[in-house]
């Protein structure tokens, strides 16, 4: 189980820069679930994102 790393939206970054890091991480975990989807349970990868915004961000900017 891969947690996320704590979002404190607007602490160090923008709205702009925060959707992207959101992107790039979802995207990479996602891989990863691809990657190990054929694996014994306890082997597969997992991921717990920080919150809806999150997945709505990811959304909304994902590349087809």
């Amino acid at each position: 189980m891969a947690p996320d790393d704590h979002t404190d939206y607007f602490w160090s970054a923008t709205a702009g820069e925060y959707e992207q890091v959101f992107q790039s991480m979802l995207s990479y975990y996602l891989d990863q679930a691809d990657a190990t989807a054929g694996e014994p349970s306890q082997y597969q990868s997992r991921f717990s994102a920080d919150g809806s915004i999150w997945l709505r961000a990811y959304e909304q900017n994902k590349t087809p």
